[in-house]
């Protein structure tokens, strides 16, 4: 067996790099809408049962507090239509029962505009903060003026941007507890804020600037997984530093040079003084 070894007190185990996500309460996690239901709709999240996120579950627009009416279900699809993306918080999650989600804060709701890179679940590790916000790097125009990380937990990765309408543009980097990480100026609809029919969080172009630096930040991330390395949104940031200095394109990280680099350079990071 090949995988990461685990200590808890006197009791070694090796947890297999290559697993099926097992969702549980207080999950992060980003899933595809593949079907609108009766009162709630269907989402992959990449685990052996579809996640279910009812419609008492997600904000109205407004966060308007009352009962949901036949009309609410009619207009469901004015929230998340079939396809969109969405992040969300697992509520229960039963053997053998599809996983309960939920999306009772504004920061979750449809992603949009990035790349969703899959990655096994086993490289992300259980934290307690899920969101950071790094400045960006140093080649980019000072319009992008931090990168913020939302830790999940999902098998995929999910990088995104989308320029906020109150000025200036955060890019995010968010890690799912499947492994799903989304890198981008985040293109966040929720209903609690306005409907997503009222908003172009679609339709915005992205500047080439912006493109190549969410490549770079997106392409490290792959770096990390090709080499089975643990997921840490701090040394992704770093090694994206780091790649401007040695002089790397987007396109170039990639290859098998920097792949070597990054790996002496996180030993150096991680065991340092061992």
């Amino acid at each position: 067996m090949c995988g990461i070894l685990e200590q808890v007190d006197r009791l070694l185990r090796v947890r297999p790099l290559h697993i099926r996500f097992a969702p549980a309460t207080g999950d992060v996690v980003i899933g595809r809408v593949t079907d609108v239901a009766k009162g709630h709709w269907k989402l992959d999240i990449s685990s052996r049962l579809s996640g279910n996120l009812h419609l008492s579950s997600v904000d109205l627009p407004g966060r308007e507090q009352r009962r949901r009416t036949a009309m609410d279900e009619m207009n469901m699809r004015n929230l998340y239509g079939q396809n969109d993306l969405i992040s969300a918080e697992v509520q229960s999650s039963q053997l053998g029962a599809p996983t309960v989600l939920h999306t009772r804060n504004l920061k979750y709701g449809c992603l949009s505009q990035g790349q969703l890179i899959s990655i096994t679940p086993a490289l992300v590790k259980r934290v307690h903060q899920h969101f950071y916000r790094f400045p960006q790097v140093r080649q980019f125009s000072p319009r992008l003026c931090m990168c913020c990380i939302m830790f999940l937990a999902f098998t995929h990765l999910y990088t995104s941007s989308h320029t906020k309408v109150t000025g200036g543009t955060t890019v995010e980097f968010v890690l799912a507890r499947n492994g799903l990480i989304f890198v981008g100026a985040r293109a966040v609809v929720n209903a609690g804020n306005i409907a997503k029919s009222d908003t172009g969080c679609c339709s915005s172009a992205l500047s080439r600037l912006l493109r190549e630096y969410l490549c770079r930040i997106s392409n490290t991330v792959r770096v990390f997984a090709l080499l089975s390395l643990s997921i840490n949104p701090h040394i992704i940031w770093e090694m994206s530093e780091m790649s401007v200095d040695w002089g790397f394109e987007p396109k170039e990280i990639l290859s098998s040079t920097f792949q070597k680099l990054v790996l002496t350079k996180y030993v150096e990071i991680n065991y340092e003084g061992i």
